[in-house]
This record gives C-alpha cells, sequence and structure tokens, in this order.
C-alpha cells in the first residue's frame, strides 16, 4: 500500500527503498504489480516487462480486477516506451475495460492508449481519441487529471499544435506550484524547454530544462534525465558556450544508451546535431540525423527534417535535398501535421543554392511574412541570413544589409554568438560595417541554479514565488540570492534587475 501510495504521488524514490520488503512478501498479483512498477521506475524495462507479465497472468488475477486493470496499464506504458504501440493499444483497451472511473489505472490507461494511437496513425488522431475522456479546456480540469493534460500537451507537441500544448502546459505547472501533484512533472518542464527554444525564450528554455532534470534526477527517471541534458546541450550549443554543450550531450548519449528508449535516443541525435550546426559542420549534421525519418514512430512532429534538409543544401548535396524535402512533405501528410512555412523556407534555400534567384527571392519574402512555430525563431533568423547572402551577391546592397540586420538583430536577441559570426563574417566580406560584438558568456561565475535565481528574481519575482517555480525552499532561494549578490557585488533587488542584462 505504502509503495502504491509513493509511486502514484510521484516519488518514486521512497517506492524504490521499499523495494527489499516488497520482494520479500508472499508471492502475488499485487506484489508483481508493485514489483513491475519499481523495476520500471527505476529504468529496468526488461524486469519490469517479466513482472508485469506474470502480474496479469496470475491465476487469481481475475478475482481482483482493480489491481489486474493497474497492471495492464502499466504494460500499455512498457510497451508504448518500447515503441510496441500495437501491444500498448491492446494492454490500454484490457485496463479501460476493467477500470474504475477515475482510479490512477483508469488515467494511466488512457494516458497510453491515447498516445499508442498517436503511434500508429500520428498526433491529431490521438487528440482525438484522448478527447474522449478530456473534452475540456485546460482551466476545467480537475487536480486528479494533470497527468492527462501534461499527456495531451505532450501529444500536441508531437503534433505542432503548440499554442494549446503550451496552454496545457501553464495550467499544469501553476496548479503544481499550488501543491497539485503532477506524476509527469519533469516532462511538463521539458515539454516547455522545447518549445521555448524553438520560440527563441532560451533563458527559460534552460530553467526549464534544468528544473526538469532536477525532478528527473531525484525520480530516477533515466529516459527524461537524457532528454532534459539534450534540451541543455541544445541551447549551450547554440549560445556557444561548447565545453557546457559536449558535458550535456555526452550525458543525453549515455543515458539513452542505458535506458533503451526511442524517443530519447532520437532527442539525443537531435542534440547532437544541434551542436555540430552551430560549429558549421553540415557533414556532422548529416551523421547525426541521416536515417532518422525511418525511424521515428507516427507520433512525431518531426522537427528534425528541416535541419538535415539546410545541411544537404550547404553540403551541396541538392538533389538529395529535393529527395528529402518530398519526403519530409509526405511524412507530414501521412501524420495530418501543418508543416506551415517550413517547407516554403527550405524550397527558397535550394532555389537560392541552385541559381534560381527569381524563385528563390519570391518564396523568402513569402516565408518571412508568415509567422507560426513551424519556422523556428533560429530559423527564421538564418533564412534573414540565408536571403541577404543571395541579395548581396545579386547586388543589392541595401536589401540584403537589411536582412543581415534582421537576423542579426535576431540572434543578438538570445545571444547565439556563432550564428552572429556567421552573419559578421559575411558582413566583413562584403565590407558592410557589423555592429558591436554580443556577448556569448555571463559576466560573472554564477552556479546554474543561482542563475535561474537571478532570473527570475529580476523578472520581479518574490522569494516564495521563486521557491515555488524551482520546487526548492524558501531558505534555499534566500542562500542562493546572497551568493549572487556577492558574486554579482550589489545589495539589492533593483540592482539585481539592472545586472541581469550582463548575467
Amino acid at each position: 500500500e505504502a509503495g502504491l501510495a509513493y509511486l502514484d504521488s510521484g516519488q518514486t524514490a521512497y517506492a524504490a527503498g521499499l523495494r527489499e520488503q516488497v520482494h520479500a512478501c508472499h508471492p502475488g498479483l499485487r506484489r508483481d504489480l508493485l514489483l513491475g512498477l519499481i523495476d520500471w521506475e527505476l529504468g529496468d524495462a526488461a524486469s519490469a516487462l517479466s513482472w508485469l507479465l506474470r502480474a496479469v497472468e496470475h491465476p487469481a488475477a481475475a478475482e481482483n480486477p482493480p489491481v489486474l486493470a493497474r497492471a495492464w496499464a502499466q504494460l500499455a506504458e512498457v510497451y508504448v516506451v518500447a515503441a510496441r504501440a500495437q501491444e500498448a493499444l491492446e494492454a490500454g483497451e484490457e485496463a479501460l475495460s476493467l477500470a474504475v472511473r477515475d482510479s490512477s489505472a483508469e488515467r494511466i490507461a488512457w494516458l497510453h492508449v491515447a498516445t499508442a494511437e498517436g503511434m500508429v496513425h500520428g498526433g491529431p488522431a490521438g487528440l482525438r481519441r484522448l478527447a474522449e475522456r478530456l473534452p475540456k479546456g485546460p482551466k476545467d480540469i480537475a487536480s486528479g487529471e494533470l497527468d492527462l493534460l501534461v499527456t495531451r500537451a505532450s501529444i500536441g507537441y508531437y503534433s505542432a499544435r503548440i499554442p494549446q500544448a503550451r496552454a496545457d502546459l501553464d495550467v499544469v505547472l501553476e496548479m503544481a506550484r499550488r501543491g497539485d501533484v503532477a506524476v509527469q512533472l519533469s516532462r511538463c518542464h521539458y515539454l516547455m524547454a522545447a518549445m521555448l527554444t524553438a520560440a527563441g525564450e532560451w533563458d527559460d528554455a534552460e530553467l526549464h530544462a534544468r528544473t526538469a532534470l532536477s525532478i528527473a534526477t531525484d525520480d530516477r527517471l533515466v529516459w527524461m534525465q537524457s532528454q532534459c541534458h539534450a534540451a541543455l546541450a541544445t541551447v549551450m550549443a547554440f549560445r556557444g558556450s561548447w565545453e557546457d554543450a559536449e558535458r550535456h550531450l555526452e550525458r543525453a548519449g549515455s543515458l539513452a544508451h542505458g535506458a533503451d528508449n526511442l524517443e530519447a535516443a532520437a532527442v539525443a541525435r537531435v542534440a547532437e546535431s544541434n551542436l555540430a550546426r552551430a560549429r558549421e559542420l553540415p557533414s556532422a549534421v548529416i551523421g547525426a540525423l541521416d536515417g532518422l525519418g525511418s525511424l521515428v514512430p507516427m507520433l512525431s512532429a518531426l522537427y528534425f527534417w528541416p535541419p538535415l534538409i539546410c545541411a544537404l543544401i550547404d553540403n551541396g548535396e541538392l538533389d538529395r535535398a529535393r529527395e528529402q524535402i518530398d519526403a519530409f512533405c509526405a511524412a507530414a501528410d501521412a501524420r495530418g501535421i501543418d508543416i506551415g512555412g517550413s517547407e516554403i523556407g527550405l524550397a527558397a534555400r535550394l532555389a537560392a543554392a541552385a541559381g534560381q534567384t527569381d524563385r528563390a527571392a519570391e518564396l523568402f519574402e513569402r516565408v518571412l511574412a508568415q509567422t507560426g512555430f513551424y519556422v523556428s525563431f533560429l530559423d527564421r533568423a538564418l533564412l534573414h541570413h540565408c536571403y541577404a547572402k543571395m541579395l548581396l551577391a545579386k547586388g543589392n546592397r541595401a536589401l540584403a544589409t537589411r536582412h543581415f540586420k534582421s537576423g542579426r538583430d535576431m540572434l543578438a536577441a538570445v545571444k547565439a554568438a556563432p550564428f552572429i559570426a556567421l552573419i559578421d563574417a559575411d558582413l566583413g566580406d562584403a565590407r558592410l560595417k557589423p555592429p558591436g560584438k554580443v556577448a556569448s558568456q555571463p559576466a560573472f561565475a554564477l552556479t546554474e541554479r543561482e542563475r535561474d535565481v537571478a532570473l527570475l528574481v529580476s523578472r520581479g519575482l518574490s522569494n516564495p514565488e521563486v521557491a515555488a517555480r524551482l520546487y526548492v525552499s524558501r531558505k534555499a532561494v534566500e542562500y542562493h540570492l546572497s551568493n549572487i549578490y556577492a558574486k554579482v557585488g550589489i545589495s539589492s533587488r533593483r540592482e539585481l534587475r539592472e545586472a541581469q542584462l550582463m548575467l
């Protein structure tokens, strides 16, 4: 009973501490279920599967429908993570046929039935299935439904429905700060980090990724730790913090390998490609991403594909780039995903590389006039850069300068040092004077946690509000704040807001 209570409240470490006592109990359905649940949370997928299969096949299983429902629901999760979507659907349906409404088993089964539906037929299909259980808007959700809301946001992210996904996650985080329990809290913060990175809100992306990593580490969620390290590696790479990026990337890769998790492995490869992209190594980008399109399940928004195509273009492989654009569009159509202006931007880059300057100019103007998530903040800034280079080659220095400036201003706002350097090099070659340098590193040696505290305090949050955002005590915030003041050489929150420009 204690083990199940700990797991249902997201306190995996406490449940794991009871494993030996549980193992010593008399063999039975509940014991097998709990051992499967604990081993799953500890990252031992093979052992978890063995215990859960023992549970559902137990001779007395039919005599205890609620416990049997929970075992089938957990089997659905194991199958989802292993990308065995059809088996996950079948296990989830078994759980739903036995579970009581609003029980843990019922909610867990719905999470994985919807996810598996997305894996078979695409994200929008998964959202439609989940709407059978969760038709409400995010503000009408009960506290017991928070994890259903996180799953809806996750499927929404993989369906490229970002505004809705962010709205769902905002509600989950607000309720969690008030004390409601979301077992998938680390995934919630990880998804926010991924979406904020694409939106160009990199300071907040770092904060959410570190928060997610802290929670996932405490809960021993190995595959989530891998994805959090990958998210941090990406932002660090985009800002030219090479050592930090390499450190997080190494951890992402090793944890993904140990977890034997398709999602974690794919995310680690994307992070590897992002580091290569920031270092202007298109061949390495291709090496990291090539073939990924044939591996990802239907529940994927294919965010990795545009950088692969850009790398092929930069590497002079124009025929392969054309083939990959067609494959990308076909994969998006099969999943029911709206890729917005991404296809236009890729076609513009390809036309420019092929010397079709009139067509490229038309396409660049079209895509840069659009807004939307699928063309990420970084990609939009680099489209300005690519267009500017083509205009400069045509002799249109005035319009080229305007697009150089637009791209550079966007990159300067997020301290994207490696990409700013590319633009400045082109400006120098064209004898156009680049603006002043942008610092790529913090001026003060703050720890990661101190940077998070400094960011939130500089935005006007009180110590209790910062503590709630970071899931730490007020005393911890006060301690970090005093260290920040000492390192920066200030003594007030007002001075910190001013100093934040340099942090």
